[in-house]
């Protein structure tokens, strides 16, 4: 059994990761702004589910450790909103590096100074290949979180090895209906399989030890495509 630590997982990516690492008998504990009724069910069904609550800015994972070991780091707590060099104000861009930078490295520091070693995995976004001035907050920040990735792993070399995880459309966002998140899949060349390639891509990440300071794009090749490419075949 492993101890999984994971920021972000009361639904979404996080939630399904948290049900595929119970599933195989994994210890998660997880931290949330709140709960939400998968995760008090889950709870219900696992004693090895532990659920804190409150804003990754400002928590310490202090209290875990002084319960359990942690093995891995899974950093998906994330922020996104609509802005561009209009609408972009500095109390929007300070929140999204506090979320997407500040409290990876602080979480991942503090298991360091603690004496932790393991493996950590900051999720990206495919956008730190592809720039366009386009949700620009979120866009800026991905990208500090994506040169912090070998930095962060110079400076941990020999304990804790760290990664980043680039996604594409994963999954439904917003108000977006299924259709529409499926029609946006087909234009992206292998879209096929993301979440099973996902969860691949996380066992062997933390699962090889000679491996760190490494980001890989688990995104159907979304990465490789300009904005134009997309554009047209949405449009198609």
């Amino acid at each position: 059994m492993r101890h999984y630590y994971i920021t972000g997982g009361r639904q979404r990516l996080g939630l399904l990761m948290i049900k595929h690492l119970l599933a195989r008998g994994h210890r998660v504990s997880t931290l949330n702004r709140q709960s939400s009724l998968e995760l008090d069910i889950l709870q219900q069904q696992y004693s090895t589910l532990h659920c804190y609550y409150g804003d990754v800015r400002h928590w310490s994972i202090h209290e875990i450790l002084d319960k359990h070991p942690i093995d891995v780091v899974i950093h998906t707590a994330s922020l996104f909103v609509e802005d561009d060099a209009t609408s972009s104000d500095v109390h929007t861009r300070e929140d999204m590096f506090d979320i997407h930078v500040h409290a990876f490295n602080t979480t991942v520091l503090t298991w360091y100074q603690r004496g932790g070693s393991g493996y950590a995995i900051n999720f990206l976004d495919q956008k730190i290949h592809r720039l366009n001035p386009n949700h620009m907050s979120y866009t800026l920040s991905k990208m500090a979180a994506a040169s912090n990735i070998p930095v962060l792993a110079q400076a941990l070399l020999g304990n804790i090895r760290v990664h980043g995880i680039a996604l594409g459309l994963t999954l439904p966002s917003g108000e977006q209906t299924i259709d529409e998140f499926q029609h946006a899949c087909s234009t992206i060349p292998f879209s096929d399989g993301q979440i099973d390639s996902l969860l691949a891509t996380l066992e062997y990440l933390t699962t090889t030890p000679s491996i760190t300071g490494q980001i890989i794009d688990v995104d159907g090749g979304q990465h490789l495509m300009s904005d134009d490419d997309i554009i047209m075949k949405k449009t198609s």
